[in-house]
């Protein structure tokens, strides 16, 4: 689930696209819906940028304290389940 404007989402889809970074498809029950998946490239993306994703979340626990952090991500947690689950795709 996403809250993204429809005409923002279908930019970004197609930008990812085009750069290989995911896959899409259309529902082979449903051929109104459709269906993302990450690529290989786009995986190999998330892994080159986790070291340096990790760096920035040490920075900000320690510009914003472990304590704060933790309450931030609990507060998030609980708005997550407040809105409800998105609903899987079935296929």
């Amino acid at each position: 689930m996403v809250f993204l404007l429809p005409s923002s989402l279908s930019r970004i889809l197609k930008d990812l696209t085009e750069r290989g970074l995911i896959q899409r498809r259309s529902s082979a029950s449903d051929l109104r819906k459709g269906l993302v998946s990450i690529s290989d490239k786009g995986l190999a993306l998330i892994e080159a940028a986790t070291p340096e994703a990790a760096k920035v979340t040490v920075e900000i626990e320690r510009l914003y304290g472990a304590e704060r952090l933790g309450r931030l991500i609990r507060l998030l947690e609980e708005l997550e389940e407040a809105v409800g689950p998105g609903q899987p795709a079935a296929d």
